[in-house]
């Protein structure tokens, strides 16, 4: 009946185009069923994994005097660099495994701040030994989860968040510890004068009553997983892609002469020169694959909306128009007008969503896929690390002294 119809209205030719459509049909239609079942599957098997594997909480108590440089942290991050766990694609693809994620956390409980670590349990151990090889006087206590005592009743409090990008392409460095020259000894008398993150502690340090805000910087080791523009199977590293901007730099759009062997010659300024030997040296380094999110939650009453650009904004003492800086980029997108929230959906439905994906730790995986950039160990170091006695925020509570067992040689 159908082809009788086709070739009434247009013609034999029709048929073909009809047998076309049909058979394409009951491919792709099968095919696409079964593309999406296969992701559920895995997206369950990795939920799955998730909760085998299991979680702990480390909180890390400072003492007054931390001696060492940000690259004590960032021999730290290496330890973490690892990515056993989904070495094939049976693991990966069949099982759900994935590789390990660690998430590294600066917290704000009215003003009072503490530092967090987040592991899967079977690296506990692991991430311990490190901190206190670098970190001999620092306690490490496992605690309960926090993000279990904030507040999230709707009614009552405004819970607003945000995940953080890159202004530039991920090669491009952030102003790092080795800028302010933060990798000098650390003598009594050549205590660094300058802390990149003494501004966004004292920033923390300065919210009240009924205020939260939370920093988290989510990281697992860098794999060739990024496709080449251009090319449907082709991957290639963050360490590649940077070289192809270094390559770039040194002979794009600079100044050239002609030497006595009719060679040309590249005039770089010292700062084009210097941000250069940066960046190749950043390339260098271990690399993670990093998720920012910065979570505030308030009372309705005590809701300051400075906040949402003075505590990020602190930030940008890591950032320049060279180098590359941080940027707020997902999260609640501006409502002004009324109509954009009548029944207020909308937005206690972006609230809840930034806030589980907080505290579930999750970036790289369903249901809370984002956008991820990529930073060099010396770079996560620089934004997160223990502070030294140059960060004099009141709130920023030290312990006096590091608890220890009695030598064993003492005298009976």
């Amino acid at each position: 009946m159908i082809e009788s119809f086709l070739i009434e209205k247009f013609g034999e030719g029709a048929i073909l185009a009809y047998q076309v459509f049909y058979i394409l049909l009951a491919i792709l239609v099968p095919s696409m069923l079964l593309f999406f079942a296969w992701r559920f599957r895995l997206a369950y098997l990795k939920n799955v994994f998730f909760r085998k594997e299991g979680w702990t909480l480390l909180e890390i108590h400072i003492p007054e005097e931390i001696k060492k440089t940000p690259q004590a942290m960032e021999m730290v991050l290496e330890s973490m660099n690892v990515g056993s766990g989904e070495s094939n694609f049976i693991m990966r693809l069949w099982h759900g495994m994935t590789r390990p994620w660690f998430s590294l956390e600066i917290v704000s409980f009215e003003g009072r701040i503490s530092f967090f670590i987040w592991t899967r349990k079977r690296w506990k151990a692991g991430v311990v030994a490190a901190i206190y090889s670098q970190y001999p006087t620092v306690e490490i206590n496992e605690v309960d989860d926090y993000t279990k005592q904030l507040p999230t009743d709707l009614e009552k409090y405004i819970v607003w968040g945000s995940e953080m990008d890159l202004k530039k392409p991920d090669p491009y460095p952030i102003k790092t510890y080795k800028y302010y020259e933060m990798d000098k000894d650390q003598d009594e008398d050549l205590q660094p004068k300058t802390d990149p993150l003494s501004s966004f502690i004292e920033a923390l340090g300065s919210i009240g009553p009924g205020e939260y805000f939370c920093f988290q910087i989510i990281i697992r080791k860098h794999k060739k997983e990024k496709k080449v523009q251009g090319s449907l199977f082709k991957k290639q590293s963050w360490r590649e892609e940077g070289k192809e901007i270094v390559k770039k730099l040194k002979t794009g759009d600079q100044v050239k002469s002609v030497g006595e062997d009719n060679q040309p010659i590249i005039m770089l300024s010292n700062m084009e020169r210097s941000f250069i030997e940066s960046m190749e040296r950043n390339l260098s380094k271990h690399a993670f694959d990093c998720g920012m999110r910065i979570l505030y939650i308030t009372e309705k009453n005590s809701f300051d909306v400075t906040r949402l650009s003075t505590i990020p904004g602190a930030l940008g003492q890591f950032g320049d128009e060279i180098h590359n800086s941080f940027d707020k980029a997902r999260g609640h997108d501006p409502m002004n007008w009324f109509w954009q929230d009548v029944d207020r959906i909308r937005g206690a439905r972006i609230s809840k969503r930034i806030f589980d994906a907080y505290r579930f730790r999750a970036y790289f995986h369903m249901p809370y896929i984002s956008p991820h950039f990529t930073l060099s160990a010396e770079e996560v170091a620089s934004v997160f690390h223990f502070p030294g006695k140059v960060v004099t925020t009141p709130t920023f509570e030290r312990i006096r002294s590091k608890k220890a067992e009695a030598p064993v040689n003492i005298p009976q």
